[in-house]
């Protein structure tokens, strides 16, 4: 049931939107809304606009705006993660394109929604973008795996993100200083509201038991300590400064890609949109691909590891070169596998709960205002799968790669 304050906002935001495109008279309609699991700390509602009059062309539009409850801001500011998004839509991505256009006009930058509206106006944070699913674009399904193909396809586009990044800090310092300047961490909203050594003890023992079942002790004993390691320098965002080197999406699980296909064959994408921004910040690119690889991938991507990491680099190198940047000055192959068993750690435990949330019922979600009623907020994601044998097959691929390659 969508609140009479936020219909409200929904008409204004209409009306501003429709102004821009240069139509006063129109009718839209509320055609639904996002359905539990897909959206943590907002709603997402999905709406059609017509102009009147014109040749029937149609707006299919997403409309995210922010949790309004006080309590629930109360106990999680979900503000901060909204005004980081608005922030990258607003300020970060318009940076990225006049550079483009400057050095590079024909650099593709078309792997982000166009987005038409933002307010960030306290308690009603929201921003309008295309709807991406009446262009053809669709989510994969979740509780499945990625294929290879489409893990490819994730590398290629991060290494174009990431040389965004570089190049206009390279080649533009006072611009890209400027924005850095709001991208400051913002995992401290987190440190009071949640116990990562609690929550993470029992999970990371069940896992240990999987790798003793399946005779990997030498790996249980690798991987002991290493829970306060991953805790002390990945969730509290102690990136060390000089691997702070890029912009990074920071939240790139299944839910926030959206894939276009060329025909009915479904197993290889043509094109893709990156959804959700709002934990981007200054970071390793170690922890957007591995979070994208450990939260998607099973051991028929993770057996391809090296293909993953020389895609993803060789995008780099060729953008960074499209852009005027030399790629010798910047983030090696090498460097890479160097951050991946600092920071791989991000996507390594992250993994243990989105695999779960991606293998739940969407009736079974964890809701974020219950989440928020506990005295440790990551309690409210102990929830039981409907299917622990896959759960458990996914997860051990995750911790045998990891172990075997960089323990």
């Amino acid at each position: 049931m969508i609140s009479d304050e936020i219909l409200g906002d929904i008409s204004a935001a209409v009306k501003e939107i429709m102004k821009t495109e240069g139509f006063e008279d129109y009718k839209f309609e509320i055609e639904g809304m996002s359905e539990s699991g897909d959206n943590y700390m907002g709603e997402v509602i999905f709406l059609r606009v017509e102009p009147l009059g014109d040749d029937g062309k149609s707006y299919h539009l997403v409309l995210k705006t922010a949790k309004r409850s006080k309590d629930l801001r109360g106990a999680l500011p979900i503000e901060i993660f909204y005004n980081r998004e608005l922030y990258m839509y607003s300020d970060v991505f318009p940076a990225y394109r006049t550079f483009i256009k400057e050095v590079r006009p024909d650099f593709g930058f078309d792997f982000l929604p166009r987005v038409l509206y933002f307010n960030r106006e306290y308690l009603k944070e929201t921003i309008v973008m295309e709807n991406l699913k009446n262009e053809g674009f669709k989510l994969w399904d979740r509780k499945k795996p990625w294929n290879l193909q489409h893990s490819l396809f994730a590398m290629r586009h991060y290494g174009k993100l990431h040389a965004l990044s570089m190049a206009l800090e390279d080649q533009r310092p006072g611009i890209f200083g400027e924005l850095r300047k709001n991208l400051g961490n913002i995992s401290d909203v987190f440190d009071k509201r949640v116990d990562f050594k609690k929550f993470y003890e029992e999970p990371v023992e069940h896992i240990m038991g999987l790798l003793r079942k399946n005779g990997r002790e030498d790996l249980v004993v690798k991987y002991d300590g290493l829970v306060e390691e991953a805790l002390d320098h990945i969730f509290n965002g102690k990136t060390e400064d000089e691997d702070r080197i890029a912009i990074c999406h920071m939240d790139s699980w299944n839910n926030n890609f959206m894939f276009k296909y060329e025909n009915d064959d479904e197993s290889e994408p043509s094109e893709v949109r990156l959804l959700d921004f709002q934990l981007s910040v200054m970071d390793s690119p170690a922890k957007d691909l591995s979070y994208n690889i450990y939260a998607t991938c099973d051991n028929s991507c993770l057996d391809h590891f090296d293909d993953l990491l020389q895609t993803y680099h060789r995008s780099l190198v060729e953008s960074l070169r499209s852009l005027g940047s030399d790629p010798s000055n910047f983030f090696s192959l090498e460097d890479l596998r160097r951050h991946w068993r600092k920071y791989g750690l991000y996507g390594l435990f992250l993994s243990i709960t989105l695999i779960k949330i991606e293998l739940l019922e969407k009736t079974d979600a964890p809701k974020i205002e219950e989440m928020a009623k506990h005295e440790n907020m990551l309690d409210g994601f102990n929830v039981k799968v409907s299917d622990q044998e896959e759960y458990d097959r996914r997860i051990l691929d995750v911790y045998i790669h990891f172990g075997d390659n960089f323990l």
